[in-house]
């Protein structure tokens, strides 16, 4: 098993990182304990997002695990559930007394430039997404959406994305279920959001909208359902 765990924000004020550890090389001891912690956790069983909407001064978590060819990645902050942000806890603290230590994780580049959203976390209506605008580019999820009957992740074959200039912003459209005329679909759009400057807050309050159509009830075109979503837009993942 090999833990690597990411944050950002807060107090922190810079991306950090710890890890990966590979948990075969710590004393077996500390090895079980480990194992103990991330079962208490229900790590696999939990969506990859399970952040809750914050300020700018909100700690955020990327918790990734592998074991063999499973790798299952959790992102969280300060609001989630509290009793899974004390097993993170405990788990960080048990690999530092392994003698691992976060480190600052450089950025790519120190150009000044306009950076896109990487991410952006929504909510309303009954549904969470989140959307992963580097996923086109790196052949990674792009969004994954929940709408309490079901839990759906998108890759780049399964979405068709653009941007809206006179909505200053991107549409993301994919498929719920059904196909042809019964297929009911869902196009997410959320505003254009760039940060500039080394020194920029990490996530900023945003307001998007969902479009879920469908089959009409009279078996004669489409039903469209607008869904209001608000969250955050966020330049890491």
């Amino acid at each position: 098993m090999e833990v690597t765990i990411e944050r950002c924000g807060g107090w922190i004020g810079r991306a950090e990182r710890l890890g990966p550890v590979d948990i075969a090389g710590v004393p077996q001891g500390s090895a079980r304990r480990m194992r103990a912690v991330v079962s208490e956790m229900g790590f696999y069983g939990l969506p990859a997002t399970i952040t809750k909407p914050g300020g700018a001064d909100v700690v955020e978590y990327k918790t990734t695990i592998a074991v063999g060819a499973r790798t299952h990645i959790v992102y969280s902050n300060d609001l989630s559930e509290e009793a899974y942000q004390q097993k993170l806890a405990d788990l960080i603290g048990l690999l530092e007394l392994s003698g691992a230590k976060f480190a600052v994780i450089e950025p790519a580049s120190n150009s000044k430039a306009a950076m896109e959203a990487l991410r952006y976390d929504l909510t309303g209506g009954g549904i969470t997404l989140a959307y992963f605008t580097f996923g086109d580019l790196k052949n990674e999820r792009i969004l994954w959406y929940s709408d309490g009957d079901r839990s759906l992740d998108f890759y780049h074959t399964d979405v068709r994305t653009g941007d809206v200039p006179d909505l200053d912003g991107r549409c993301v459209m994919v498929k719920l279920k059904g196909a042809g005329a019964k297929a009911v679909t869902a196009t997410l759009l959320v505003p254009s959001v760039c940060f500039t400057g080394a020194d920029t807050a990490w996530s900023t309050p945003v307001d998007a909208a969902m479009i879920i159509a469908g089959p009409a009830a009279s078996g004669r075109g489409k039903s469209y359902h607008a869904i209001n979503l608000v969250g955050e837009a966020r330049n890491h993942d």
